[in-house]
């Protein structure tokens, strides 16, 4: 036996199977026959007692399916499934033996039946056909020849034949006559059902005022008809010739349909072009000739109206309204772009007091964006303001649609609007090196390919502070203490040489940004110690899980560090701790 070690009674069985079954295994029989007490053999002989002893013989004794306690019971259920399945073989073969007997049984029964009933007859000539045949045939025989020696009885064969043949012939007339008549009364029931049928239909063709529409059809029909009617013998042939006519005219009407398929498809188009220019009238017509009727009495109306002779005022209105609203748009996109190029060129002032390198200075040069859409919209926009509608209508027409396309597209296409309207995507910026003394140009910065690490960083400064400052709308030639310009920013030096850090606190300063610096308080961080107004220190507490921010002015530090002097503990809480910076621009 083997028992589970990690179970909180297994103390408790182990203990109860020592002291209850406290068998000794033997590997044999000598062995068991020496051992003093409880004792068992593989061979399953089990001794209680110097006297009791006892052996088990049962079959497959040791089968897992008589077994019930265990760890795990999968042997057991993989028996039990093989067991059921070697029953439920045993029950499908027994269940076929039972339907093969089964069977037997019946032909047997049959037999038996067919035997009982043979032995049930007992005088042959019951059952001799072979000798009542021969008695049928002999007077058959007999009676012919007394039917041919006898005049009399042939004469009246005769006539019985005759008979019985004009008997035959006036059933079959019978019969005939009654067809026809059936045919006929039929013919008759379907000639009602169908004039009542058509009769309902121009009732209510009538009723809905489309029968007049008609009638100019039957004269026609009726003289195209006429001749071929005065030969129609029933009402099969008449279907026919309905048919015929019909097959005719829908042929005919087929013809006309494809004659007319261009003319409706142009109709449509109509339709379709007067609802995308008079879109209030969707509402209650469609571009479908099924509205035909409905376009035709707004086309009534319209005459009606006289709409004409307003055409001059409309193209006064036109000229005088939307050509000034266009261009009160067009010198509002003109203002937002010379304030854009006002406030490069001020940036550019501030950017040439500071040295880039030795002897040069930045400068952002803005040039026009290469965007197919927003060149499309600047020449559309220029075309509409080119000159005023003159006496020529097509010229006006002209005109119109290129205004009336411009709005369409300005209301509908909100993506197109937002973006050829925003002015900043007029522009696309280079970045220019030139020389403070003579004004050349050292190099042109359209992308950063081509540089190294630092120089791309240089630029990226650049770009990035003259972002900020165009974002927060700074005039670096104003004093403008009383606005808060607050950037924040974060190990932003920490993989930049010293001189590019410097360039870049310099930018930050030179335009009154006040910049926070999140940064470990390492040697990487000396670079900004010129800049700092404050110090914020954080320490984290282990014990605690906690933080505390230390606030100290830049004086406060320096003290700090000058009392401390090389003090480790003070490095090491520097090396050990995060800081934040927060440079001021201009002190307070």
């Amino acid at each position: 036996l083997r028992v589970r070690q990690d179970h909180e009674l297994s103390a408790w069985v182990q203990s109860e199977l020592a002291r209850r079954f406290d068998f000794r295994c033997c590997e044999d029989m000598e062995q068991f026959q020496r051992s003093p007490g409880l004792a068992l053999t593989r061979q399953r002989h089990v001794k209680y007692g110097r006297q009791h002893h006892e052996k088990d013989d049962r079959q497959s004794s040791f089968s897992s399916r008589n077994f019930v306690l265990g760890w795990d019971n999968a042997e057991r259920l993989h028996e039990l499934r093989e067991s059921l399945e070697s029953l439920r073989q045993q029950e499908s073969e027994v269940l076929d033996s039972i339907q093969t007997l089964e069977s037997d049984s019946k032909r047997v029964s049959v037999q038996m039946a067919a035997v009982e009933a043979a032995l049930s007859v007992s005088d042959f000539e019951s059952i001799d056909v072979g000798r009542h045949r021969h008695e049928i045939e002999q007077l058959e025989a007999e009676r012919k020849a007394i039917e041919d020696s006898n005049d009399a009885v042939r004469v009246l064969r005769e006539q019985l034949d005759k008979t019985l043949a004009a008997k035959s012939a006036a059933q079959g007339e019978r019969d005939s006559a009654i067809a026809l008549e059936s045919g006929l009364q039929r013919e008759n029931e379907q000639a009602n059902h169908l004039l009542q049928k058509y009769e309902s239909i121009l009732q209510a063709r009538e009723a809905e005022g489309s029968l007049n529409a008609h009638r100019v059809m039957f004269e026609p029909l009726e003289l195209s008809l006429a001749e071929k009617l005065a030969e129609v013998q029933d009402f099969v042939e008449f279907s026919e010739l309905q048919n015929e006519a019909t097959r005719d005219l829908q042929h005919k009407l087929t013809k006309l349909t494809r004659k007319s398929e261009p003319l409706q498809a142009e109709i449509v188009r109509a339709m379709q072009r007067f609802l995308s220019d008079s879109p209030e009238e969707k509402a209650d017509l469609r571009a479908d000739l099924l509205y035909l009727d409905g376009f035709l009495g707004l086309l009534e109306q319209l005459r009606r109206d006289d709409l004409p002779k307003y055409e001059q005022r409309f193209q006064q209105r036109l000229n005088e309204k939307v050509i000034q609203e266009l261009g009160v748009f067009h010198a509002a996109l003109q203002c937002e772009k010379q304030e854009i190029q006002s406030k490069i060129d001020t940036l550019n002032s501030c950017l040439q007091q500071l040295e880039y390198r030795e002897g040069t200075y930045m400068r952002l040069e803005p040039r026009k964006a290469d965007d197919r859409e927003i060149k499309d919209f600047q020449t559309l926009l220029r075309q509409c303001l080119d000159s005023g509608f003159e006496a020529d209508p097509e010229v006006n027409e002209a005109r119109y649609q290129q205004i009336e396309k411009l709005i369409h597209r300005l209301r509908e296409e909100e993506r197109w609007r937002d973006k050829v309207t925003d002015v900043r995507r007029w522009f696309d910026f280079a970045s220019r090196e030139l020389d403070v003394v003579t004004g050349e140009e050292h190099s042109c910065y359209e992308d950063s390919s081509g540089q190294s690490g630092g120089e791309k960083a240089k630029l990226a400064f650049t770009i990035l502070v003259a972002a900020i400052a165009y974002q927060f709308d700074i005039d670096p030639t104003m004093d403008d203490d009383d606005r808060f310009h607050f950037v924040v920013v974060d190990e932003m030096f920490s993989k930049v040489d010293d001189r590019f850090a410097d360039y870049a606190l310099q930018l930050f300063e030179k335009f009154g940004l006040q910049l926070l610096i999140v940064a470990p308080l390492d040697a990487k961080a000396r670079v900004t110690e010129p800049y700092v107004g404050r110090y914020l220190h954080t320490v984290k507490n282990e014990r605690t899980r906690t933080s505390e921010v230390i606030s100290l002015t830049a004086e406060d530090y320096e003290q700090a560090v000058g009392a401390a002097g090389a003090s480790s503990s003070w490095k090491g809480k520097r090396r050990d701790t995060e800081g934040a910076a927060v440079p001021s621009a201009k002190p307070r």
